[in-house]
């Protein structure tokens, strides 16, 4: 038994890795962690982990705890796992000809291993992303280094029935794989020679991507893995099961039990015209092969080679006539699905342009009610002025007979002031006559003497 045990399970996506790690879970003396360099670790948070389980999508998986359980103490205040970076998932794929984990990297798994063994338990860890970088964590930490392998047609049979699915992110992630090997000769030849702008499992550009990919990953990891698991003879042969029961049991003590281990098999749809095809794309790398340098790696890359091309050749064999039918009824749907996509399209320009026909007389509504409201405003101030008109009317009217009452009194006034007019003329002419007789004369100065006499005793 080692002095410090570790564990480490390796695999591409699809091959059964979730199966294998649930088998060590149910060892308390175990502590697993799902996917070490699964890209949801940097954004993880304790509300959200119950939502990576293997109940809500078509996972084909056994019904276990949430996936990201063990993960929950490491998880920072701000969020994500402690020391986990998302570039980890995909950037650092491939760690360069040194063969070097980053810094970062290594901090981050080291805290991994730590936190296991302070707990008292054995640190198991898989991972899906470090297939390209399983010589460097071997070189970086040691242990045992266990290599899950399947099938790669097999695979991409469960690659297609999860994209058949609707869900295309196992074919996206073959890209992304070589997106992220920067210096890779190899995967950079891949990925210009079979360059693809879609992800559909129909696309043999996408195929020969994934199968090129797999056997340069498997002949790379066969050469320094401790021991390749085969997870259909697993499933098959029990000599297989304890062999690794006992390698597990010898190098940790841990007690495993794989005896409910399972074959599954999906479809494929792709049609890439033959056999020779896949073969011939095959042997025009062969720098794939000899990226196996070793014995048993040059054995294994062997072994992908064979087992692939004669799952593909059986399968075509059998299957090939109800696949290039089932194509042309993918077709027909794809069509179709077209057809109901343009005619859906059509209907939401309409739902649009109605709504926007609606918006329109809704603010035409709206402008005529608020004209409606300054027409009965206008009515009102119109009432309010009619009345004052007629007010001011009356007012006129008063004032008209105010005047020809006070005309009339002008009338009489000047019929008083001729009649008055008239009497002062007459005593004028009286007093001229008056004035003019021998009495007045003789007279006069008696009235002057009266006038003084007035004036004197006043």
């Amino acid at each position: 038994m080692d002095s410090n045990p570790l564990i480490f399970v390796h695999s591409s996506f699809r091959t059964g890795s979730t199966y294998i790690r649930s088998c060590f879970r149910k060892n308390p003396k175990a502590l697993t962690y799902q996917e070490i360099f699964n890209e949801n670790l940097a954004n993880l948070q304790p509300e959200n982990i119950g939502s990576f389980n293997s109940g809500n999508w078509h996972s084909k998986h056994p019904l276990i705890a949430p996936y990201f359980l063990e993960f929950h103490p490491l998880i920072a205040p701000e969020g994500g796992v402690k020391g986990y970076q998302a570039s980890m998932s995909y950037d650092s794929f491939f760690p360069g000809e040194s063969d070097d984990l980053t810094n970062a990297e290594v901090s981050y798994v080291t805290s991994l291993i730590e936190h296991a063994r302070e707990l008292g338990r054995i640190p198991v860890l898989t991972a899906t992303r470090s297939l390209g970088r399983l010589a460097a964590l071997k070189k970086a930490f040691g242990g045992l280094h266990i290599l899950l392998y399947r099938n790669i047609f097999h695979q991409w049979c469960s690659y297609t029935e999860q994209w058949l699915r609707g869900n295309p992110s196992f074919i996206e992630t073959v890209w992304l794989t070589l997106k992220g090997a920067h210096n890779e000769k190899i995967t950079s030849d891949i990925a210009r020679i079979f360059a693809s702008d879609n992800r559909s499992a129909l696309d043999p550009n996408n195929f020969f991507a994934f199968v090129l990919l797999h056997t340069y990953l498997y002949a790379r990891a066969g050469n320094v893995a401790t021991f390749i698991i085969d997870i259909d003879e697993l499933s098959t042969n029990s000599g297989v099961r304890a062999s690794l029961e006992h390698l597990i049991r010898d190098h940790t003590g841990l007690e495993v039990d794989f005896s409910e281990a399972r074959q599954s098999m999906a479809f494929s749809l792709v049609d890439i015209g033959s056999e020779r095809v896949l073969s011939d794309t095959i042997n025009a790398f062969p720098q794939i092969q000899k990226s196996a340098r070793t014995p048993d790696g040059i054995k294994f890359g062997e072994k992908v080679v064979n087992d692939l091309v004669s799952e593909y050749r059986n399968y075509w064999r059998y299957a090939g006539p109800l696949v290039q039918l089932a194509n042309r009824k993918t077709e027909q749907l794809a069509s179709q699905q077209s057809e109901i996509a343009t005619q859906h399209a059509e209907i939401e320009r309409q739902h649009a342009a109605i709504a926007g026909l609606q918006g329109e007389i809704q603010r035409q509504h709206g402008e005529f009610t608020a004209l409606q409201t300054e027409i009965q405003r206008r009515h009102g101030e119109i009432a309010a002025l009619q009345a004052e008109i007629q007010r001011q009317q009356g007012e006129v009217v008063a004032l008209q007979a105010e005047i020809q009452r006070q005309h009339g009194e002008v009338v009489a006034l000047q019929a008083e002031i001729q009649r008055r007019h008239g009497e002062i003329l007459n005593l004028t002419m009286e007093a001229a006559s008056m004035r003019q007789s021998t009495s007045w004369r003789i007279t006069s100065p008696m009235r002057a003497i009266k006038a003084g006499f007035k004036t004197w005793f006043k």
